[in-house]
């Protein structure tokens, strides 16, 4: 990164606790995929967040540009699980991951400030 462009605070914190989930990622099930999606996407969603910031994207824009990618990203789950064949299992699915979300992000909000990642149980 050149001198003067804005770095994420985000990036500080993900480069901290990246090991927990390199750690992580040999684990099977849940925890091992979420941390392995999370390798994956956090550095780029952190170079993302950067070149907006140095684009000077309005911030209503970028949270438009995120709930559209966290869509795209959602509706890929739920065609992995479910059939195209099966319409009316879709909304369902889409309502359980409404819920998770709402169960998992939520409380995260209202708290006092914490970490920003929902760190791997090891």
């Amino acid at each position: 990164m050149s001198k003067g462009r804005f770095r994420c605070p985000f990036r500080n914190e993900w480069e901290r606790v990246e090991p927990t989930f390199r750690q992580s990622a040999k684990a099977p099930g849940r925890e091992g995929v979420i941390s392995r999606l999370m390798l994956d996407v956090m550095p780029k969603l952190c170079d993302a967040i950067e070149r907006e910031r140095d684009m000077s994207t309005p911030n209503g824009e970028f949270f438009d540009a995120v709930a559209a990618v966290a869509g795209a990203l959602i509706e890929e789950a739920i065609e992995q699980r479910v059939p195209a064949a099966q319409m009316g299992g879709r909304t369902q699915h889409l309502d359980q991951m409404f819920s998770l979300i709402n169960r998992v992000v939520r409380p995260r909000l209202a708290a006092p400030k914490q970490s920003r990642l929902i760190l791997p149980e090891l």
